[in-house]
């Protein structure tokens, strides 16, 4: 398995990268993503049996996030985008195993895990407005969507820290365990295994999900009913249902994700709502 992955008790453990001040970077996402690309062809090939995948830091805390003083520009956040889509879509159910700060970049890629498990000293904030920012990753969707929009919208514009058991997060954090929280985690992941195979028959074959050529930029749904070669629109709905290769409309990537370039990608049958998390280096 990549260098990033190790197996233990039946689950995938992804160790997250952090720079020498505890930071992520958008390399270190791109990192990850490639580990899991790795993972999920081991999967499609039956190379590897892994109930579940584990995500947890690699010292003493989950995640940091970026740092708010580095310029690195709008590719990290995509970047970020790409690695918390390639987490929600993953074949097998993921298990986000939170300690100590999990800062922005680390709240979104949490959220887009199927459960997480954390240690009651694990705190959780979204410091990204007080930067000039808007949250990224996915996170202005997927905390509305556990906590509320009001919940969510509070904890986005205050900034501040949440500890675990804050019952703000009731509904994030799955369970509190400060003996073993890896074992927890590891255990809610298998739990969550049966019900993922069943409602994600799609996932194991679309392993064009994570490979790297194509030039799709954003994680944006794209709504291309497939009716004719080019038809295409951009917005809600259901179309991307319907999608087939014929499509060759300006933006869309044939496969119910956008926008790309033409044709970069192959239809994934089933796949709406889901979000192309390829690196587009190809």
């Amino acid at each position: 398995m990549s260098g990033l992955i190790r197996q233990a008790d039946g689950v995938a453990i992804l160790e997250l990268p952090a720079g020498p001040e505890g930071y992520l970077t958008g390399e270190m996402c791109r990192d990850a993503l490639r580990a899991l690309d790795d993972l999920a062809g081991r999967l499609e090939r039956r190379e590897t049996d892994a109930g579940g995948l584990v995500l947890r830091g690699a010292g003493q805390e989950f995640c940091r996030g970026f740092d708010p003083v580095a310029e690195e520009g709008y590719a990290v956040r995509e970047a970020l985008a790409a690695l918390c889509s390639g987490i929600e879509a993953f074949p097998c159910p993921t298990v986000a195993c939170l300690d100590g700060l999990v800062s922005g970049a680390g709240v979104a890629l949490a959220l887009a895990a199927h459960g997480r498990v954390a240690t009651r000293e694990a705190r959780l904030i979204c410091p990204e407005v007080g930067f000039g920012l808007i949250p990224g990753g996915g996170s202005t969707q997927r905390l509305p969507r556990l906590v509320g929009a009001d919940t969510a919208l509070r904890m986005m514009l205050e900034g501040r820290l949440h500890r675990a058991g804050d019952p703000a997060l009731a509904a994030v954090i799955d369970g509190i365990e400060d003996e073993d929280p890896l074992a927890q985690a590891i255990k809610l992941a298998k739990s969550l295994a049966p019900a993922r195979k069943t409602s994600l028959r799609w996932a194991a074959p679309a392993r064009g999900l994570f490979r790297s050529n194509c030039r799709t930029s954003r994680p944006v749904p794209c709504t291309c009913d497939g009716s004719r070669s080019g038809g295409h629109s951009r917005g809600g709905g259901g179309g991307a249902l319907a999608v087939r290769a014929g499509c060759r409309a300006r933006g869309c990537t044939g496969a119910g994700f956008g926008p790309g370039r033409r044709g970069a990608c192959r239809p994934i049958p089933g796949a709406a709502g889901a979000f192309c998390t390829r690196l587009g280096e190809g």
